[in-house]
């Protein structure tokens, strides 16, 4: 056996690398042993030179993530998990089609709304319940229709607290000021829609509402770094144009 040969059967064989569960259990491992940090510059920031993969990463990931946005160790195997739909995606976009693909609404929006049945300026509008019509066929309906607030599925009886308004509501409530509660509706809607594989799960998300922390020890954050942190979790979906 020449040298060649000799460095090359003694070089260890590179372990395969885990996804999914074994992924997920490999970060929990890890969590005795490293800080929980936050990074809150934004996506941009995540995709460091070693990072490359790095898109909405479970909360528990970011125990391997610094501050700055760069990998920090090799303990871990770290890739991308999908993102989700962004808040703007799911609200009811009350000037068009109400709903857009590829996501149906995971729980319901609303009980009964009235919505425009067929195309052209004389087509009527009819009543319309949610599990009796295909969702994307749901068009121009009000805002302020009264079906978004009786029948959908409401905030407080999966977060808990004070705020008893359906999830369809307070997208379209908040969607201009962009409140916390809104990053919630939309990361609870991505936690059904992706069936497991978006950034973060529901028991985490649930968490992370009630105790203001990724993990439990972690930082106390503010209502803008929990925004800031939930925004690089899904991809900005422009709303869907008027259909006549």
């Amino acid at each position: 056996m020449n040298k060649t040969q000799f460095e090359s059967a003694q070089k260890p064989v590179e372990p395969a690398q885990p996804t999914g569960i074994a992924r997920r259990r490999l970060l929990r491992a890890g969590l005795a042993a490293v800080p929980v940090v936050l990074a809150v510059s934004g996506r941009s920031a995540m995709a460091g030179t070693s990072c490359n993969a790095v898109t909405g990463l479970s909360p528990l990931a970011w125990a391997s993530m610094a501050p700055n946005g760069t990998c920090v160790g090799t303990s871990h195997t770290i890739t991308g998990n999908p993102l989700g739909k962004s808040p703007g995606y799911w609200t009811p976009n009350a000037n068009g089609k109400t709903f857009q693909p590829d996501f149906r609404w995971p729980v319901s929006p609303f009980d009964c709304v009235v919505t425009k049945v067929g195309n052209g300026n004389n087509a009527p509008f009819e009543s319309r319940y949610w599990d009796s019509y295909i969702y994307t066929e749901f068009k121009r309906v009000a805002a302020n229709d009264a079906g978004f607030q009786r029948g959908g599925a409401i905030f407080n009886a999966v977060f808990g607290g004070s705020d008893g308004r359906s999830f369809s509501r307070i997208l379209l409530d908040e969607s201009a000021a962009g409140n916390v509660v809104w990053h919630f509706s939309a990361a609870y809607l991505n936690c059904l829609a992706l069936n497991g594989q978006y950034a973060m799960t529901l028991d985490e998300l649930k968490y992370l509402y009630t105790n203001r922390r990724l993990v439990p020890g972690g930082v106390e954050l503010n209502d803008s770094e929990i925004k800031t942190f939930l925004d690089q979790t899904w991809s900005n979906v422009v709303p869907l144009l008027a259909d006549d």
